[in-house]
């Protein structure tokens, strides 16, 4: 299935299959010997979730500040920046895919209020839909650009399915040189309405003559609760050695600052103008934009837009899930005497049965432990599951749980280990089209 059915540059991208992000599965579904082996190859896979360094800003100067919280009008041109207009309405090189509108008119998409600008996707009367775009710099080049720094939004994304926001980045020398230069797109965000649980952060070089094999592009999707219950911020620290990205100022992914592009000038030694949307469509067909009806926007708001320059800010190795593993419903099975290691922490089942967190798996410091003993003599007589009803339980020889988390009736519940407090977590709703609260922690 086309992760985009075109290029929001006009040209035919790449068909790429959206990957799986968690395993869901029910115990009734498979077999025993099936059910084991799977519960072995997922300790063994480590179904890594957001795993990376917070973001530092302590030596970085902010150098362009949008934010709309404190503004009483938008200052937006439909297509020059200039005359108090930070922004235009439309692409800087007439390549809208949507019906983007103006500021002014019937079909508007911009609101500003005390929670920021609001930026809508509407279905009117005539049946078509409507929609807006910001772009910091117009088709003359105009505008703000830079190389290098910090690039952050902070925003709440539309519920529902039929819509596709985003945060990226153009290429100003694309503007001023265009047959010269090939043009950088960095998409730092993108979210389907019918996956809002992953972050789609894609890396594109294109040719400055349209040749469609030269193109190249690189996609990461992130594993997250909803973007669209509450505002979180999302970040690009870009360096002459790293491009990192944030949610929320933990590191989602990292790539190296060139291109594998042959025979090309691709670089990202150049600089980089924000633009924010709130488009409809893409992302396949479960996002079909026919969902969105008279009556029914979907609103994106958008706190501020800032932009820093400074350096070292993705060096910083604190973190809340410096290491960490997740697992499905169904997915961890731990005998007595069996542990699942991380870098610095270890999750075991003591031959006593209790369930413990340690620093290593000999004579290490307990860091954390349900604080339980039960009659384990014989080896796998006592297991913790992470059952397929969204509890974990810690159960005796004779089959009878003595300690649980009380999340069950959850059913597709995620658990997470990390080495770093509350060492266990359980989020509810483990599929893309649901939130994912947090039910439990060790701890509490």
């Amino acid at each position: 299935r086309p992760h985009r059915a075109t290029s929001r540059l006009g040209r035919r991208a790449q068909t790429r299959r959206p990957r799986t992000v968690k395993m869901m599965m029910r115990l009734s579904t498979f077999s025993p010997i099936f059910l084991s082996m799977m519960v072995m190859m997922m300790v063994m896979m480590n179904f890594v979730v957001v795993d990376g360094a917070s973001m530092d800003l302590s030596n970085y100067k902010v150098t362009w500040d949008q934010d709309f919280t404190k503004m009483s009008s938008l200052p937006a041109n439909p297509y020059l920046i200039g005359n108090n207009a930070s922004w235009i309405c439309h692409t800087a090189w007439n390549g809208d895919w949507n019906n983007f509108e103006n500021p002014s008119g019937p079909y508007s998409p911009f609101y500003l209020d005390d929670q920021g600008l609001t930026i809508r996707v509407q279905r009117k009367q005539d049946g078509k839909l409507y929609s807006g775009l910001l772009s910091a710099v117009d088709s003359k080049g105009n505008g703000f650009a830079q190389k290098w720094g910090y690039f952050e939004m902070k925003a709440k994304l539309p519920a529902g399915v039929g819509t596709w926001p985003a945060f990226w980045l153009g290429d100003q020398s694309s503007r001023l040189k265009p047959d010269e230069d090939g043009s950088v797109e960095i998409d730092i965000l993108e979210q389907y309405g019918a996956y809002p649980g992953i972050m789609f952060t894609t890396l594109h070089w294109w040719d400055a003559k349209g040749n469609a094999s030269k193109n190249w592009g690189l996609e990461n999707k992130a594993s997250l609760c909803s973007m669209t219950n509450g505002f979180h911020t999302y970040g690009l620290d870009l360096q002459p050695d790293w491009l990192t990205f944030y949610y929320d100022r933990m590191e989602v992914w990292r790539y190296p600052a060139k291109f594998p592009v042959q025979g090309s000038n691709a670089t990202y030694d150049r600089s980089f103008y924000p633009i924010i949307d709130n488009a409809y469509g893409g992302g396949g067909d479960q996002n079909n934009d026919t969902s969105i009806v008279v009556g029914d926007p979907r609103d994106m708001i958008v706190q501020y837009v800032r932009v820093w320059q400074g350096t070292g800010g993705s060096n910083n190795n604190d973190t809340k899930y410096s290491s960490s593993v997740t697992f499905p419903t169904s997915g961890l099975k731990l005998y007595n005497g069996q542990s699942v290691d991380l870098a610095g922490a270890s999750l075991t089942v003591t031959n006593s049965g209790d369930l413990q967190v340690v620093t290593s798996l000999s004579g290490g410091t307990i860091l954390w432990s349900a604080g339980q003993k039960a009659q384990c003599s014989a080896p796998q007589s006592c297991y913790a599951s992470f059952q397929n009803d969204g509890n974990f339980l810690l159960v005796g020889p004779d089959g009878k749980p003595y300690w649980g988390t009380s999340t069950w009736n959850d059913n597709d519940g995620t658990l997470l280990f990390q080495n770093v407090k509350p060492y266990l977590e359980i989020y509810g709703a483990g599929q893309w089209t649901q939130m994912c609260p947090l039910l439990w922690a060790s701890g509490q």
